[in-house]
């Protein structure tokens, strides 16, 4: 009885670790994605104003 209920818990525990690493990977690109769009915007935003500037 108590081995079985034992080899649940861990099953259920493993289960957990995989979501949870899944969660990490998805979490993880997401920051990357945001975090290229973000720098991308900068840098066609500093183009743009260096652009006008030599414009003007």
């Amino acid at each position: 009885m108590m081995a079985t209920k034992a080899m649940r818990h861990n099953t259920r525990k493993r289960v957990m670790r995989k979501q949870v690493n899944y969660f990490m990977g998805t979490f993880n690109s997401m920051i990357k994605v945001c975090f290229v769009t973000a720098v991308a915007i900068t840098a066609i935003t500093l183009a743009v104003e260096a652009g006008m500037g030599l414009s003007l």
